[in-house]
This record gives C-alpha cells, structure tokens and sequence, in this order.
C-alpha cells in the first residue's frame, strides 16, 4: 500500500476508533499487519 493510501485510511481508522470504539480493535489489529508486513518488505 502505497503511504498516500496508508495515510487516508489510517485517518478513516482513527475516526472510525474515536467515533465508534468498534473501529480500535480494528485498528491494533490493521496496525499490527502493516508493522509484519513491512518487517519483510525490508529484509
């Protein structure tokens, strides 16, 4: 995901969170595959 992208929809998330709360266990959980997934894009 390219991090224009990753921006706008990190913005989306956080709203979601704040807004909602059903959005924040979504949110970890986004977070946490884009923290791997970048992990291996590196190596």
């Amino acid at each position: 995901m390219p991090p224009e992208d990753w921006r706008v929809s990190r913005s989306k998330f956080i709203n979601f969170c704040l807004n909602g709360g059903r959005g924040c266990p979504v949110l970890s959980r986004y977070y946490s595959i884009i923290s791997r997934e970048s992990g291996k894009e590196e190596k």
